[in-house]
């Protein structure tokens, strides 16, 4: 996965693409990082070439590589100049280039003017001069329709202009109108010479604000719904409780719980929300930790693991099903049903405590159409699986256990308690499994990855023991499986497992030691 941000020429063609989709009245195009990534490919890949048609898999298929979902239509135009005159001049973008392409290139043209584009990603590369003192230039301009979660690139300015500061601590005062407002020098556009300590005043207008340098700044958006890039930890960001919806997209790891007013966050590895209802967004492709703290939260996961901390049944967890390489992890303070259409691999419930800090005992998890993993606390619980081929864990305490449709695993890796059996409230012999902890059991696997009970002689039926080697009694008259840990009897048989009337009665078969 990659994003990339447009140049200065990419930019400006950007804008000229915007422009006349305004005055035809179309809708709105936005300038994409995902895009800009794939773009940046093309336009490699047609100088390399010196081919506007060098052969490349199809543009979706580039698209969602690099991490956008294409719900509609993904296109590709390319340009390869080589000896026209102004070459050169068309390497900078704008509206040389735009213009350019409208005349010479139909396909740009169309995909322009066509209504249903959401966003465009711009390459563009050149070489030295060639032969005849012109410069060779390979563009590449990716156009899609999707409704998936873009990256909006900064230079998405939507008509309002750059306020630049120098590379030393600077005080900038913006206009009510919306700027992008960059710290640093545009002699250093990558904002790696700015000393930081700046000091911004945007005003009103939805502003888009870079905080460069290593020393703290000082960012006030103003009303509007304003955008912090480059924020780090020690940057003091100034709004207001009703200053519109603020955004900080950052690189690195960032907590919001500094920043009181602020709702939404993209980062990268550890992303924490505040006390608001907060969007927290992983888009820069590394493992996330998701927590939105305070408030029901939107926490958006990306293509590697991820692990989201839900402390809210109001939070609502996305993942996209596409990323199956990926293992996502939602472990829940809190009753939690997982939303559906989430790629979501496990379900953990930890300690639940009240407003008042005391444990709460009866707390109940769900799963979704997917295959989960859902795994109990300490308390009683009640875990459902969904639909899907789930395995559920009660793990201590008296748990209810719902498989719900698909094949499904029940699993007691540890020894009873003293609280009760669990409860089983729908199995399906033949089709759902029991899965027992061998070593609990005290039972040598003799080097398999499990056995079927079947396979054993651990099993009698009746209330007690009668053989040393029996570890487990099944009394069908209560429909319960109970332990006995010595095989003699001296210490009472614990109830491990009763299954409810609606449900099958297990066969030896359904029944492994793992």
């Amino acid at each position: 996965m990659a994003t990339a941000f447009a140049t200065d020429g990419e930019g400006s063609t950007y804008q000229f693409i915007r422009f006349g989709r305004v005055e035809a009245g179309l809708p709105g195009l936005a300038l994409e990082g995902h895009l800009n990534a794939v773009a940046d490919a093309g336009a490699a890949r047609v100088l390399a070439a010196q081919d506007a048609d060098a052969p490349a898999s199809p543009a979706e298929t580039r698209v969602e590589a690099e991490g956008l979902d294409v719900t509609g239509e993904a296109v590709e135009v390319t340009l390869y100049l080589d000896e026209q005159p102004l070459a050169g001049n068309y390497a900078n973008g704008g509206p040389n280039l735009h213009n350019y392409l409208l005349q010479n290139v139909p396909a740009y043209a169309a995909a322009v003017a066509n209504p249903d584009f959401d966003f465009v990603g711009i390459g563009i590369a050149s070489s030295g001069s060639n032969a005849l003192g012109n410069a060779e230039v390979g563009v590449s301009a990716v156009f899609v329709d999707t409704d998936a979660v873009a990256f909006i690139d900064p230079r998405d300015d939507s008509g309002t202009f750059d306020i630049w500061g120098t590379n030393g601590p600077d005080e900038i005062v913006g206009t009510d109108g919306g700027e992008v407002i960059r710290t640093n020098d545009p002699a250093a556009s990558d904002g790696t010479s700015d000393t930081g300590g700046n000091t911004v005043l945007a005003g009103a207008g939805d502003d888009m604000i870079y905080g460069t340098g290593n020393l703290a700044n000082t960012l006030n958006g103003g009303a509007g719904n304003d955008t912090y890039w480059d924020v780090k930890t020690g940057d003091v960001i100034v709004e207001a409780a009703d200053g519109g919806i603020d955004t900080i997209i950052t690189t690195t790891s960032f907590s919001l719980e500094g920043y009181a007013d602020v709702e939404n966050l993209s980062a990268a590895g550890v992303i924490v929300g505040n006390d608001l209802s907060n969007t927290l967004r992983s888009i820069f492709g590394t493992e996330a930790t998701l927590d939105g703290k305070g408030g029901d939260d939107i926490l958006q996961g990306g293509a590697l693991n991820d692990l989201f901390i839900v402390d809210s049944e109001g939070d609502v967890v996305q993942e996209n099903p596409r990323f199956s390489s990926s293992y996502d992890v939602v472990r829940a303070y809190t009753d939690y049903v997982l939303p559906e259409g989430q790629g979501i691999e496990q379900l953990e419930l930890r300690r639940v405590r009240d407003a008042d800090g005391n444990v709460v005992q009866d707390v109940a998890i769900s799963g979704n159409e997917f295959a989960n993993r859902i795994i109990g606390n300490g308390q009683r619980n009640a875990l459902d699986g969904g639909a899907g081929d789930d395995e559920l864990i009660g793990g201590r305490g008296t748990d209810i256990l719902t498989g719900g449709a698909g094949a499904d695993v029940f699993r007691f890796a540890e020894r009873p308690g003293a609280d009760g059996p669990d409860r089983i409230t729908d199995f399906e012999t033949g089709t759902d499994e029991i899965w027992l902890d061998a070593g609990a059991l005290g039972v040598d696997l003799g080097g398999a990855d499990r056995l079927r009970l079947g396979a054993t002689d651990i099993l009698e039926l009746g209330t007690e023991a009668t053989e040393a080697q029996t570890r487990l009694l099944w009394n069908a008259d209560s429909r319960t499986a109970f332990v006995d840990i010595d095989g003699t009897g001296r210490l009472p048989a614990v109830a491990l497992i009763a299954f409810d009337e609606g449900g099958d009665t297990p066969m030896i078969g359904d029944v492994w030691l793992v």
